[in-house]
């Protein structure tokens, strides 16, 4: 039998992807997904920085 109560498995979402056919919930575990993704890109992207200063810092002294 179908149980209409049981969780539905959501597919992977893409970018552009259209967003029509998806439920409340599942936009709102995408938005989750998306803000920690975020999160985690910029957390990449100051350590780099970080790094990067460091070594104009060191390399640019005359």
């Amino acid at each position: 039998m179908f149980d209409e109560n049981a969780p539905r498995a959501r597919r992977e979402y893409e970018i552009g992807q259209k967003l029509d056919e998806l439920s409340i919930a599942d936009l709102e575990a995408i938005m989750a997904e998306l803000k920690a993704e975020i999160a985690r890109i910029e957390l990449a992207r100051k350590a780099k920085a970080s790094h990067l200063d460091a070594a104009q810092a060191l390399f640019s002294r005359k």
